[in-house]
């Protein structure tokens, strides 16, 4: 196999997500073995070189709201769990190609119709040479502190925390109440009872 990504399945952060030049049998079962420690599972994926770039979405009942597209520049050239947590290691630039942003945008948005999140997710892309953009990872609890990329940006499309915590108290609501409508409707279905109207 040639270059690659290592990654456990369940564990944010990159934590323990690892790229090699070449994988052998050998350095598969070492790497499986460590991370069976935390995790069941992992992940071997192509790795493709190029410039990582990610998109935050808000979902308010059925809208989409995507945020500003970031590109994330680190000098590494690979973001894992060491870039991440190292200060100064890496930024976060808003100044992004309109033609790829539209792109990204596009993509985002029909990742999350698709699967349905949520209240919000962050979902990471990586954008080679030849301007190809691949879609490699969906963070569905993406970081919220001070530093991480997910407020900045909220704050870039001039949202904060507050905002986001209650939408998600909206959505959580709407859902529990679709939730118990349909309970009600499936146990009158079940029993013989009439549907009630809905005024």
């Amino acid at each position: 196999m040639g270059p690659c990504v290592l990654k456990p399945n369940t564990l944010g952060g990159s934590f323990l997500t690892e790229w090699r030049d070449q994988l052998s049998m050998d350095g598969l079962r070492a790497y499986s073995e460590r991370v069976a420690l935390y995790d069941s599972s992992f992940l071997a994926q192509q790795r493709i070189v190029g410039k990582e770039y990610t998109c935050g979405v808000l979902i308010d009942g059925h809208s989409i709201t995507a945020l500003p597209v970031a590109r994330i520049d680190n000098p590494s050239g690979f973001f894992g769990y060491h870039q991440k947590i190292q200060p100064g290691s890496y930024s976060v630039d808003f100044d992004v190609n309109k033609d790829l942003k539209t792109h990204i945008v596009s993509i985002s948005r029909q990742i999350a119709r698709e699967i349905g999140f949520h209240t919000f997710a962050r979902l990471d892309f990586i954008v080679d040479d030849q301007q190809r953009i691949y879609f490699f990872e969906v963070n569905l609890v993406p970081g919220l502190t001070t530093a991480s990329i997910y407020p900045k940006m909220l704050e870039k499309a001039g949202f904060d925390l507050r905002h986001l915590i209650r939408l998600a108290v909206s959505n959580e609501t709407c859902h529990r109440h679709r939730e118990a409508m349909r309970k009600a409707e499936t146990s009158r279905v079940r029993y013989g009872l009439p549907l009630e109207e809905t005024p």
